[in-house]
């Protein structure tokens, strides 16, 4: 079998129409460089059924208990061939037909490849777009936020060292991107709409995510750092939640301060400074 450049791996688990939504942005991909795996948990709404009408359409399938969402995509990461993988679940999609085939013309080299994405309400209306965080990507960004899972691309050799903790109930993949990062694993954008997000889901859950999330956050950086770094770092990025910090940082990434310091400082004293020189001016009219 000839090496796929992209594995496109979907977990399902009852969820036969969100399956099937995400099928059909697969298989209308214009470029065919891609392979498609699907691991069903053992589904009992006819998703299973689904799959086997359309067998062709799929690369590899199988439909067995799970131990939950984590457990079902290393299973996906054990069944594909592709350069890069991708995890697309049920319900989410594909944002257009060229996907596939703009990765492939961008011949990517790097560990990991994020792009771009919305999410969708269950009428498919665009409730946000999520937009890139600054540049250099650090760890301290995974505590309030994470790169969208259903767009990014992950080389193969990235799963060759690691794999989803199955323990997280559902922030593995922050821990994944975060444990890239600390080993030195190298990101780059893909400045390109990517994926259409289901926030109808349960990874969706906000509030949850960032109560749970933020412990999970702890636990990986305990685990990647030495003792007495993880706790001064978790220190640190504590501070994050402090209103007055979080105010700060909000306008160092929106480049507000640049303006505030220019109001405060910059502007007085270039006026100074007018004021001083304008005599020299005028002589040098005359």
């Amino acid at each position: 079998m000839r090496s796929m450049k992209l594995s496109i791996i979907t977990v399902n688990r009852d969820n036969r129409e969100g399956l099937e939504r995400t099928m059909r942005s697969v298989v209308s991909q214009k470029c065919h460089d891609y392979e498609w795996i699907v691991i069903d948990g053992a589904s009992s709404d006819g998703s299973r059924e689904l799959l086997e009408a359309h067998a062709g359409d799929a690369a590899y399938w199988v439909s067995e208990p799970d131990t939950g969402i984590y457990n079902a995509m290393n299973k996906g990461v054990d069944a594909a061939k592709g350069e890069y993988l991708l995890f697309l679940n049920s319900g989410d999609a594909l944002y257009d037909a060229d996907v596939v085939g703009d990765f492939v013309r961008r011949g990517s080299t790097e560990d990991v490849v994020y792009g771009r994405e919305i999410g969708v309400d269950a009428a498919g209306n665009i409730v946000w777009e999520w937009r890139f965080p600054p540049e250099p990507l650090r760890l301290s960004f995974f505590w309030n936020h994470t790169l969208k899972h259903q767009a990014t691309f992950f080389a193969r050799r990235c799963f060759d060292r690691f794999r989803y903790n199955e323990e997280h109930r559902i922030n593995s993949d922050v821990e994944l991107f975060m444990t890239l990062l600390y080993h030195n694993y190298s990101f780059a954008r893909f400045d390109r709409m990517v994926a259409r997000f289901d926030t109808t889901g349960v990874s969706s859950d906000d509030k949850k995510r960032s109560t749970v999330g933020k412990k999970e956050f702890e636990d990986t950086v305990r685990r990647l750092m030495p003792p007495g770094m993880a706790r001064d770092y978790i220190d640190l990025v504590q501070c994050q939640d402090v209103p007055v910090i979080a105010k700060l940082r909000r306008m160092v990434n929106s480049g507000r301060i640049y303006h505030g310091l220019c109001q405060l400082a910059v502007t007085p004293l270039y006026r100074v400074w007018r004021l001083l020189h304008r005599d020299e001016r005028t002589v040098d009219r005359h």
